[in-house]
């Protein structure tokens, strides 16, 4: 699975972008090392002096066994040398959900 976020940032700046999947608040990331970083594919400055940066992360090994609601987690942190710094400047999350029933996909 990949995964791909743009966010806009209001200001200019190294940043860091973790994120998690989760079934039933357990992640579901086999080997977060790999999966768990977001590699910046494209960072640009808006006429409006907002920062867009473009990520991606292959999520290889997800267990997706399980029906039901899976969580993302994306979380953005201040960088120095491409390593994180302190707590999280921000976190957001959506769902999908997972039917292995045919009838559910319908």
């Amino acid at each position: 699975m990949v995964i791909t976020a743009g966010i806009m940032f209001r200001s200019v700046g190294m940043y860091f972008t973790e994120i998690d999947i989760q079934h039933e608040e357990k992640s579901i990331i086999s080997n977060p090392t790999k999966s768990g970083k977001m590699d910046l594919l494209f960072a640009d400055q808006t006429k409006n002096y907002l920062q867009l940066n473009i990520y991606s992360m292959f999520a290889s090994s997800l267990n997706l066994d399980e029906d039901g609601l899976y969580r993302v987690i994306v979380k953005i942190y201040h960088s120095e040398n491409g390593d994180k710094t302190g707590e999280p400047i921000d976190q957001k999350d959506c769902f999908f959900f997972v039917s292995h029933d045919e009838e559910t996909v319908k």
